[in-house]
């Protein structure tokens, strides 16, 4: 039958509708999928040139771009968002670190984090859940307990200290300010010149694995500060850096402070021994608060974190279990001093050149009233 108004069967009307039906739909699908495509090629191209622009201004988010096959998250902190934190640590200097305290924090533990200003024009933290790998970390780790006999034991102060904080060792260059301590190495490094040798070969260690992850910051630390001369070889040539100072705990927990006494920034390590899973360790670890970045981490064997000590209000929890059998976990800060410090070092050390030259003259200003 044929219709009379347009001459097309039945059939074929109805076939042209489908026909068309489908080919409607098809150009929906392929516009939604273009749509999406041109969506996601803008995006791509936003955040690629954002990451172009951010490692003109700070180096060492080319580290977050072109790290061999792993990924960085970066966070960016508004002046708000340090205004926030900022009212916060208020009201925790000086108290006890929990795990009460990571309520509104991020927690990073699994993450390579940067967190870097709004305009990506300073970096305020780096944390790398393993930065080395395995036979590299063993082999820093044996370095580091044999060292430990060649180390002081040093006592914080109540500011810093709790009850469960465990012992603390230091080697490197005393705190003036502190009555027991006279200024220049620890005496344990200034009587044995082996010790000191030890101490040294640590400390270059140490600095040179930080410099490895972070050269721009290390080298800016290094002009801004630059070492002392008990920090140098007999060639005196720097030992390590700029670092003057490592410490080293075990199992370590203390109450949120903020390090006057250093300079600049610093990096904490994390070693332990075990061959369970890093990711069970460190649910079991004490975790790393940072409040002042509004993050908290908790790290495991291979863990490393850089930010400024002197800045930045930071604590240990305890670890979450105090089971015999469970691996112990040395914590590892090198930093630097702050420049009372070596000024004080310095004043120190050319007294007692006056005093030793003065009573070396004195038997001959003695011989022309003879």
């Amino acid at each position: 039958m044929v219709h009379q108004n347009c001459g097309v069967s039945a059939p074929a009307r109805c076939k042209s509708r489908k026909y068309r039906a489908k080919r409607f739909e098809y150009s929906q699908q392929n516009k939604h999928h273009s749509h999406r495509r041109s969506l996601l090629r803008r995006k791509y191209q936003e955040r690629k040139s954002l990451e172009e622009q951010s490692a003109k201004v700070c180096p060492v988010l080319r580290l977050a771009t072109k790290a061999q096959g792993e990924r960085w998250w970066v966070i960016y902190l508004s002046l708000q968002d340090v205004e926030r934190y900022t009212v916060i640590d208020a009201g925790l200097k000086g108290k006890v670190v929990s795990m009460e305290h990571v309520e509104g924090l991020l927690d990073i533990s699994l993450k390579n984090t940067l967190v870097v200003s709004a305009d990506a024009s300073q970096l305020l933290l780096l944390w790398m859940p393993t930065f080395n790998v395995q036979s590299r970390l063993e082999d820093m780790h044996e370095q580091l307990l044999k060292s430990r006999a060649s180390m002081t034991e040093v006592k914080r102060g109540a500011t810093k200290s709790s009850s469960c904080g465990g012992k603390m060792f230091c080697a490197g260059l005393t705190n003036p300010r502190n009555q027991h301590h006279l200024p220049g190495r620890y005496l344990k490094e200034r009587k044995d010149r082996a010790q000191m040798k030890i101490v040294d070969d640590v400390l270059a260690m140490l600095a040179d694995e930080v410099y490895r992850i972070l050269p721009v910051e290390v080298d800016r630390m290094f002009k801004d500060s630059p070492p002392c001369d008990v920090m140098r070889d007999e060639d005196g040539r720097p030992c390590s850096r700029g670092f003057t100072n490592y410490t080293l705990t075990a199992n370590f927990s203390n109450k949120f402070h903020v390090d006057t006494n250093d300079s600049s920034c610093g990096g904490i390590m994390w070693f332990q021994q075990g061959e369970e899973r890093q990711q069970s360790c460190m649910l079991r670890n004490g975790a790393f608060l940072v409040p002042s970045l509004g993050v908290f981490m908790r790290p495991g064997n291979g863990s490393f974190v850089f930010f400024d000590l002197s800045k930045q209000l930071h604590g240990t929890a305890p670890p979450a279990t105090t089971e015999a059998r469970a691996p112990e976990l040395n914590g590892v800060a090198i930093f630097c001093r702050s420049r009372f410090t070596r000024d004080a070092i310095m004043v120190s050390k050319r007294s007692v050149q006056v005093a030793s030259a003065c009573v070396e003259a004195r038997p001959n200003e003695r011989q022309k009233y003879v």
